[in-house]
């Protein structure tokens, strides 16, 4: 018989794992290689995720230093945003998707009006960008456990 306490920090290693893969083929994409973005590809598609949420992941990976801040962000809580919609049933009850929306929201309201500022204000892109990568990192954890 395994020990449910035992198995549950296994899973709980393993999603803190899958997360940190995640954001390092995100954060370093300009080094991230085509085999790597396969077996990025591979592993999500083993994890049952839905295939516009692979796409989105495969289109982060492959982001050139060309994109703007803007679109990483929106490209991620496109990816939340999937990540919810396809895997709220199979999420336990304790995770927090009112919260997850209520956060989605307010970081697109955000990416709306830097967009439509004269002067770009590098201050609150980066905040949005840590804002946009927690949440992401949030629900991938918890749509992987």
């Amino acid at each position: 018989m395994t020990n449910p306490k035992k198995s549950s920090i296994s899973a709980t290693r393993k999603g803190g794992r899958a997360a940190a893969l995640l954001r390092a083929a995100v954060t370093l994409a300009q080094f991230v290689t085509p085999e790597m973005i396969d077996k990025l590809v591979q592993w999500l598609k083993q994890m049952n995720l839905s295939q516009r949420f692979i796409q989105l992941m495969e289109k982060l990976s492959k982001l050139s230093q060309r994109a703007t801040p803007l679109e990483q962000i929106q490209l991620q809580c496109d990816a939340v945003e999937e990540l919810i919609e396809s895997r709220a049933t199979e999420l336990s009850d304790d995770a927090p998707i009112t919260q997850w929306r209520d956060e989605l929201s307010k970081i697109r309201r955000g990416t709306k009006l830097i967009s439509k500022a004269s002067v770009s204000d590098r201050k609150k892109i980066k905040e949005l960008q840590q804002r946009s990568k927690k949440l992401l990192d949030s629900a991938f954890n918890a749509a992987i456990n």
